[in-house]
């Protein structure tokens, strides 16, 4: 599971980095958000601080080399307020490019629509659909907790319950029934985790 975690983060640290090296709506010469060396600036905004969130800061530290883009790692610790505070900055020095897990998505569509007016934005692990955001990188967790129940049900071929349990503090689950969903087929009553 630590592999598959690692591969996700590699690939959307990657997919990030190629996605920005490719963006420019500013003619690159006024462009106020690069270095003086030439190198795009991105900013990689999360949702909370978690170790989740430590172990994707170095993907993208690995990228910054791989893919010759400057990159600062944002994680807000005071929620919402906090993280609209540092998109607004980011905007203000002109940052060449945002990937952001909004924390509230009904609540910012508009803050993305203001930076996406600015700067390429993309969404990863949270989505803001209704967004003017490029794209988003991530997966549903619903699809995923299918995926992941099926390979419960082959380890688990006894009559049992299983118990699963987030131990994420960054984000919140709303509704923990959707979030993990499991059919255990071939059992007198479905059970859902």
């Amino acid at each position: 599971m630590k592999s598959a975690r690692c591969s996700f983060l590699a690939a959307l640290v990657s997919f990030t980095a190629i996605l920005f090296a490719g963006c420019d709506k500013k003619d690159s010469a006024t462009s106020s958000g690069s270095s003086g060396s030439g190198k795009k600036k991105l900013a990689y905004v999360t949702n909370g601080v978690d170790p989740f969130w430590n172990t994707a800061a170095a993907g993208v530290r690995a990228a910054e080399k791989k893919f010759g883009v400057e990159c600062e790692v944002l994680m807000p610790a005071k929620g919402i307020v906090d993280q609209k505070r540092m998109i607004e900055g980011l905007l203000a020095r002109g940052i060449d490019g945002i990937a952001i897990s909004p924390i509230d998505a009904k609540n910012q569509v508009g803050l993305i629509a203001e930076a996406a007016a600015c700067c390429p934005v993309i969404t990863h692990d949270s989505d803001a659909p209704d967004s003017k955001r490029l794209c988003f990188v991530g997966m549903v967790n619903y699809k995923a907790g299918r995926a992941a129940g099926k390979l419960v049900k082959r380890a688990l071929p006894d009559p049992l319950t299983p118990r699963l349990r987030s131990t994420s503090r960054a984000t919140p689950v709303r509704h923990p029934q959707k979030q993990f969903p499991i059919r255990l087929a071939a059992r007198s009553a479905p059970q859902t985790l």
